[in-house]
This record gives structure tokens, sequence and C-alpha cells, in this order.
């Protein structure tokens, strides 16, 4: 059974290095909606939209021109510059997975809960060092693996118009790297378990 610790340690050691490495990471681009600038002429509009901003008509959530210059209105008529209509346009913003990992548990107040893994990673290792609760360690892996692909309902557009709260592009390498991880520990709690309960199994009995 000594390949099945040494395989268990293995993974356990690329569970720390990727972790280690998506920190180094861009872990998602992000528009930043509470920097949002009001514009002015058509021009600038033009300007936004060739950097990839994303840009809406305040007081109308179904009124914007996305970043890849497909228009949609209400109606269905293409949004082109209107004097009598406030469009404010908010440009993407690279975040690494370090910042996401500083502000990250604040995500419950958008209703996303995947920083919540990081926690559930730390109880799995800690119970994998004091190795009596080999069932509870593989639990909490499997939890940090799900709740970490709970990033992917931060996708979309926002739903206040252009409230504070940011939205996301699209998810970066960082991200794919951290959540890679929670597999590592994974399987290195599953490759334990098998040890772990024949080394109980051997426990003298006690009175």
């Amino acid at each position: 059974m000594h390949w099945r610790r040494w395989i268990s340690r293995g993974l356990m050691v690329a569970f720390l290095a990727l972790f280690g490495i998506s920190l180094t990471l861009p872990s998602m681009v992000l528009y930043e909606t509470a920097d949002s600038r009001v514009i002015s002429s058509e021009s600038e509009l033009s300007a936004e939209l060739e950097r990839g901003s994303y840009c809406r008509v305040l007081g109308d959530a179904k009124l914007h021109l996305t970043p890849d210059h497909e228009a949609a209105t209400a109606d269905g008529i293409p949004l082109s510059w209107q004097p009598s209509k406030t469009i404010a346009c908010t440009s993407k913003i690279v975040r690494p997975a370090r910042e996401i990992l500083y502000w990250g548990w604040l995500g419950p107040l958008i209703g996303i809960f995947a920083w919540y893994a990081n926690l559930l990673a730390l109880v799995s290792v800690i119970l994998s060092v004091i190795g009596r609760t080999p069932k509870a360690a593989l639990v909490f892996a499997l939890g940090a693996v799900l709740l970490g692909l709970d990033t992917f309902r931060f996708h979309g557009e926002p739903s206040m118009g252009m409230g504070p709260a940011p939205f996301l592009d699209h998810l970066e390498s960082g991200y794919y790297v951290w959540e890679f991880s929670f597999v590592m520990l994974l399987l290195s709690q599953l490759a334990m378990l098998p040890l772990r309960k024949a080394s109980a199994d051997h426990q003298p009995a006690t009175i």
C-alpha cells in the first residue's frame, strides 16, 4: 500500500503547487460598472466600442451595445447615437487571482460562493494531516471542486442597469489552474482513503 501513499503525497504537492501558481495568473476579465463613464458624442461611443467597452443606455435595461458591436434594443432596431439618451460605458479590467483571493469572500453579496472553496480545501488538508477522518477530508475536497464551479454563474450582464456590481466577461487561466488544483486535492484524498481504512482496520480493539 506504500505506492498509494506516494501517489497521494505527489498529488497533494501538485495541489499546493497549482494553487500557488494560480495566484500569479490572471483569473478573470470584469466590467467594473462602478467606474462607468457617460458618453457625450458619437465618436466617443465608437471609440469605446472599439476598445471592447460595454455600453448601455441608462434607464433602459434592454437598450445596450455589446462589445462585439451587436446592437440590441427593446424593439429590435439597432442602437445608434441618440443625443436624447444618456449612454454610459465601462471598460474591461483584468483581475489577477491574488486579488480575487483578497476580496472574493464578498461574493455572496452578488450571489457567488465560489471563493469559499478555498476554505473547504483548507479543511480537507487539515483533516488529511490529522489522518483520523479520511472520509470527511474526501467530502471537503469534493465540496471544494464543486463550489469552485459556482464561478460560472458569474457570467452575464448586470441586472440593475449600470449599478455598482461588476460582471464577468470571461475567465482566464488563473481560474482554471485554481479549479484544477482542487481536482488534485480530491484525487490525493481518494488515493489515501483505502490506505487509511486499512490502517484503521489494523488498530487493536480497546475495551
